[in-house]
């Protein structure tokens, strides 16, 4: 029994002495920085905050977009000599993009096709209009392939 009552007295302690700790902190940063703990923490309980909300009206964001649509667009980046992603299953109709974001020059070259060499930081766009699986690879760098299949 005594033992118990030892121990918690010493976690009382403890506890007092962190609670001593987080409150010589707060005046510290009440006193010295920009950041008034005691000052938010009493302007909260004293009831003076309400909360406010904005609700952006209709006329500046309206409810429908006519962007293009993400199921018809595909990005496709170049980084450390890699197509990523490299496989891709996508609608007709769909317009592809390559990036360059390599530090080395790049390009696509399909089926009767190609990009061209692309400098880092250069893109490539190509719409595939009709349905197939489409390989292509950087033929500077014959391993870097890719597919698409568009359906």
């Amino acid at each position: 029994m005594m033992m118990n009552i030892k121990l918690m007295k010493k976690k009382i302690i403890i506890i007092a002495g962190a609670i001593i700790l987080i409150l010589i902190i707060a005046a510290g940063l009440q006193k010295f920085t920009n950041f008034k703990p005691f000052s938010l923490a009493w302007y909260y309980i004293s009831g003076n905050y309400k909360a406010q909300y904005y609700r952006p009206s209709d006329e500046h964001f309206p409810k429908t977009y006519s962007g293009p649509s993400a199921e018809t667009n595909l990005n496709i980046f170049i980084r450390d000599s890699k197509f990523i992603p490299n496989a891709n299953a996508m609608p007709v109709g769909t317009t592809v993009t390559w990036r360059n974001e390599d530090k080395i020059t790049h390009n696509i070259t399909g089926d009767g096709w190609a990009s061209g060499d692309l400098a880092p930081g250069q893109s490539f766009s190509k719409t595939f209009d009709s349905p197939g699986d489409y390989q292509y690879h950087c033929s500077i760098h014959p391993a870097m392939k890719g597919e698409l299949i568009i359906r």
